[in-house]
């Protein structure tokens, strides 16, 4: 993923002794199985990027885990705060994408960082809370070639 250099207000923002600006995580869940994608905004406020209005939540996200035996993974927790959130999840089949991003408050249409392109694995849920890892696609499990290594075509291996 390319990323874009940092706005004026962003490097300001990070350079100043003091800011008045508001750095804010967005998620965003979507699927072919949901005509609405679900949409977070860490905030006390909802907030409206491009168009789509992201819903003020609380919600977590945890460290990186990293192991020799498994992708890097991190873990959200979304407030189970409607029903709606549920009734959405529910209906997918297969791991639902997810899209991390960060923006200033004051211009949430423009994405300081990412949209990180994630799954939303090992969903578990309560009255309480949604929880889950967030994991990048398995780039491992993909065939590195379409050849076979065999002296057809590769005669200067054999």
């Amino acid at each position: 993923m390319a990323q874009t250099p940092l706005t004026v207000d962003a490097l300001k923002s990070l350079a100043g002794q003091e800011t008045d600006e508001v750095w804010v995580t967005m998620v965003e869940i979507s699927g072919d199985e949901v005509a609405v994608p679900l949409r977070f905004a860490y905030s006390t406020i909802d907030i409206v990027s491009n168009g789509d209005t992201y819903i003020a939540s609380e919600f977590q996200i945890g460290l990186l885990q990293q192991s020799d035996t498994e992708l890097p993974r991190v873990t959200i927790r979304i407030p189970n705060v409607d029903l709606q959130i549920m009734e959405e999840l529910r209906r997918f089949t297969i791991s639902p994408d997810v899209s991390l991003f960060i923006v200033l408050e004051s211009d949430p249409d423009t994405p300081q960082y990412g949209p990180v392109p994630l799954l939303f694995q090992d969903v578990v849920y309560d009255e309480i809370a949604i929880e889950g890892n967030l994991v990048t696609s398995n780039l491992l499990a993909e065939p590195a070639s379409s050849y076979a290594m065999t002296p057809t075509y590769f005669p200067g291996l054999f």
